[in-house]
């Protein structure tokens, strides 16, 4: 293999190869096998380099059972090799100057890939997985040990927890890294008579922190909603002139008019030529847009996407890799079809789309998405109709359908059933501004003006802001589309030459532009907005409406595109306004918060929807995804999780693939539930108010007679409140009687230790109510799959969605803001209280409260 063309290549092009090998017995595998390894990389050979010890013994080799051989056991690495390799891969990284992910929540204030993510956190969305990283390191500083007298330790991989048989260190104790010192061995490596074993001498050991050191380290952080927002430093600007400068403001609109229009006539002759080195179908398209100014407009604000206007100009790609931007997280997503497949399958796609093409069974729906089509024809989207027969060879074809939006129709192309979107593949991680993006941006504002702001707001939409951007010429190929004529009973076909609404091609150019086009706005004439897809939401201070909305149109027509004049949707700036299917209220920012909510638009949707469900009787899987996703972004504007037990009954059709036919008990009573959340919920209410903060420490334990010092035995729970001074103010004990455990599952489950988990926080919820009613509460849990559960609001285990239901309906009667964080088992003072130890948190001052059975039948019930 090595003396191959490629490889002769590699090494000439890489002179610092090192060679190596090592056995993997010493990385926890059962049998020794020598692997070798030729690398340009060091700390592999100082992670890996490790030859038997003798000290172990080895599974044989050979036949393991009737035609399988023990090679096949031994082909993939097991998880101590990984851990051992990804860590070196990732220290060589970082000596190459690669920025290594944050580790602490503050750390990432300044990862802009973490901002989206940390901004929901810091509007009270609670971040799932590890989405974003916690608000403190588990450990001390690592501290260095010589570990040659350990071998149990010496063969563990970086970051994986000490067994708690090594009795040196306390429970919970992490191997970070091994690493030499400087003395004895071979890179930090123990030797006998000057050769290198193989085995690690030194580690960097990271030590939990003593349970009240860890509560004086918790109390120093600020919870999350008092923080303030993350936003982009050109949008901190512009908030900054509209608030504090208004003449400075003024002139930034009237020097951006003048740069336009001094910009336009400087790249008149250069537009004309790229007017006429556009394909015919673009110019057709692009008509109106003054590409050569946008592409000035780019380069004078030093745009990362510095090709985007010229491939405007080409038209966009339909499949295979589409153009990184540089404007978008990295992140690789390979094509599921190759082109030259695609191409060699175009017929059979064709085929395939002309044979399902046909009526939807309502006639109105066909005529109205007849109609939709013909429209396009006419203000010169698309051409046609074409009989099938006239689809030239080599051309796809794909399947066009009506989507019913409110009142009208949205024509969609399933470039998907086509293969077209089978072959795109992507460098880059392709994103919109939420609601959330928006909600962030209004707090930050009031977090930087402080009281007596009043601000106003309103959506500015694109007119059909796909059909504004064309295909490219070579593309044009996979651009047609079948569509059912109603008057002729037969399919017949289009050639679209602007993006088709439907495939993945036309989301990536056109989140290119839209980004572009808010950054520019905020850059040129300090627009303070976001953008979604073709909606820009918008906000200004009450007073600066005229002055915004001049600007704003301007910018848009300058470079030539249409905003929609719809009646319904270009709407005056006003303090209540509407995008995106939610409300923003900002009648009260000037004291210091705004609600965002359901319009009733959506609400008499969501209402009919489960109405209709409900009087057939019957959920189909499709169904039951499509009204799950509407209400879990519903849900999201009330801003509570009670609902997140109805969403899962809901969307069990959809995750088993079976249609519901009757409907049962359970999930009738949760349709009607949602329904009545949705319609009667107040909105969700964003502040920027002073809370209290405290902090909770829970733990959930299963013990066995004898196991530990005491007299608990069983299943227990306990928790410790603690103020802003680290004083622990109230903790509560108890046993869970084991006549309610019982009913918690199968006869024949021992333990339940995950339900005595995620139980404490409920109990403290009901127990601590008025202690902990409108304030901010850092809630910290020692086991990870609860502390997920209690962030998510679901779990796989009946009684544990039960619990979190109560809690989080709790939660919301209560006004509580919590966020929940891990602590480590050692530093857990909720430890001592879950197994009947209360003799210390006595001592420092806490008050024992009573929890009862009753109160545990209640919140598991």
């Amino acid at each position: 293999m090595w003396f191959t063309t490629p490889f002769v290549k590699l090494q000439a092009a890489i002179s610092d190869f090192l060679a190596f090998s090592f056995h993997t017995c010493m990385f926890q595998a059962e049998r020794k096998k020598d692997t070798a390894i030729w690398t340009s990389v060091p700390q592999l050979q100082s992670a890996l380099e490790r030859k038997c010890d003798g000290n172990h013994s080895h599974k044989p080799w050979g036949l393991v059972g009737p035609n399988e051989f023990a090679t096949a056991e031994e082909c993939a690495y097991n998880v101590e090799l990984a851990r051992t390799w990804a860590q070196a891969i990732a220290d060589y990284a970082i000596a190459c100057n690669v920025v290594p992910e944050p580790q602490t929540f503050d750390e990432a204030r300044s990862h802009h890939a973490k901002t989206t993510k940390l901004n929901q956190a810091l509007l009270g969305l609670l971040p799932r997985g590890r989405k974003i990283p916690p608000l403190m390191c588990d450990f001390l500083q690592p501290q260095t040990f010589d570990v040659s007298e350990m071998p149990a330790l010496q063969k563990l991989a970086p970051k994986m927890r000490i067994p708690d048989s090594v009795t040196a260190f306390p429970k919970g104790s992490r191997v970070l890294r091994f690493h030499s010192n400087g003395a004895g061995g071979v890179d930090g490596h123990e030797s006998v008579d000057g050769q290198n074993t193989g085995l690690p001498k030194f580690a960097a050991i990271g030590i939990p922190r003593e349970p009240w050191d860890f509560v004086a380290e918790a109390i120093k952080l600020t919870h999350p909603v008092l923080q303030r927002m993350r936003v982009p430093k050109i949008i901190e600007e512009a908030i900054d002139l509209h608030s504090f400068d208004p003449v400075g403001l003024r002139r930034r609109h009237v020097e951006f008019g003048q740069w336009v229009v001094s910009a336009a006539k400087e790249v008149q002759e250069e537009q004309k030529t790229i007017i006429n080195d556009m394909p015919v179908h673009c110019r057709r398209v692009l008509e109106g847009k003054n590409i050569a100014l946008f592409n000035r407009l780019i380069h004078f604000h030093s745009y990362p996407d510095v090709d985007l206007a010229m491939q405007m100009a080409r038209g966009f790609p339909l499949y295979g890799w589409m153009p990184a931007s540089g404007v978008f997280q990295g992140q690789v997503r390979l094509p599921e079809l190759q082109q030259g497949a695609l191409k060699a399958m175009a017929k059979s796609y064709t085929q395939r789309t002309l044979a399902a093409v046909k009526g939807s069974g309502c006639a109105d729906l066909d005529a109205a998405l007849w109609t939709a089509t013909m429209s396009e024809v006419s203000d010169g989207y698309i051409i046609g109709p074409f009989e099938p027969s006239a689809v030239p060879i080599g051309a796809i074809v794909a399947p066009r359908f009506a989507l019913q939006q409110k009142n009208k129709i949205r024509p969609i192309d399933d470039f998907t059933a086509a293969g077209t979107n089978l072959a795109v593949g992507m460098h880059e991680k392709l994103a919109v501004d939420t609601i959330d993006e928006c909600a962030g941006i209004i707090k930050a504002w009031m977090q930087r003006f402080g009281a007596g702001l009043e601000l106003v707001g309103k959506c500015y939409d694109l007119r059909k802001a796909y059909r504004q951007l064309a295909v490219c010429e070579d593309h044009l190929h996979a651009s047609w589309v079948a569509v059912w004529n109603p008057e002729l009973k037969r399919p017949q076909v289009f050639q679209m030459d602007s993006l088709p609404f439907g495939a993945t091609g036309s989301v990536a150019a056109f989140l290119r532009v839209s980004q572009a086009l808010k950054v520019l706005g905020t850059a040129g004439p300090a627009i303070v907005w976001s953008a979604f897809y073709d909606n820009f939401i918008c906000i200004c201070k009450k007073g600066d409406e005229q002055a915004v909305d001049r600007v704003v149109r301007f910018f848009f027509s300058s470079l030539g595109w249409k905003l929609s004049s719809d009646a319904d949707k270009d709407l005056p700036f006003s303090k209540s306004f509407a995008a995106l299917g939610v409300v923003f209220d900002l009648s009260d920012v000037h004291s210091g918060s705004f609600t965002i909510g359901n319009t009733e638009k959506r609400k008499s949707e969501i209402e009919g929807r489960i109405d209709d469900i409900l009087a057939r009787n019957v959920l189909s899987p499709a169904e039951s995804m499509s009204l799950r996703s509407r209400l879990t972004f519903a849900e999201a504007q009330i801003f509570g999780r009670g609902a997140k037990l109805a969403l899962h009954c809901i969307g069990g059709p959809g995750r088993s693939g079976r249609t519901l036919r009757p409907l049962d008990e359970d999930i009738v009573f949760h349709l009607k539930w949602m329904k009545e959340r949705i319609v009667q919920a107040p909105p969700r209410r964003v502040e920027v108010l002073d809370r209290d903060t405290v902090y909770i420490f829970l733990d959930g334990a299963c013990t066995c007679a004898g196991e530990e010092d005491g007299d608990w035995t069983g299943t227990s729970i306990g928790g410790v409140l603690v103020d802003k001074s680290g004083n622990p103010i109230s903790h509560f004990g108890f046993v869970i009687p084991e006549d309610i455990v019982s009913t918690w599952g199968p006869a024949d489950k021992q333990q339940y230790i995950f339900e005595a988990e995620v139980l404490p926080f409920a109990v403290a919820l009901h127990v601590w109510r008025r202690e902990l009613a409108g304030k901010c509460l850092f809630v910290f849990i020692d086991n990870e799959a609860a502390m997920g559960a209690w962030i998510s609001g679901n779990a796989d285990s009946r009684v544990a969605r039960k619990i979190l239901h109560n809690g989080a309906m709790m939660e919301s009667l209560i006004d509580a803001h919590p966020y929940f964080a891990r602590v480590p088992t050692h530093s857990n003072v909720g430890d001592d209280p879950s197994r009947g130890k209360f003799e210390e948190l006595l001592r420092l001052g806490s008050k024992q409260v009573h929890v009862d059975r009753d109160l545990i039948l209640e919140i598991t019930k």
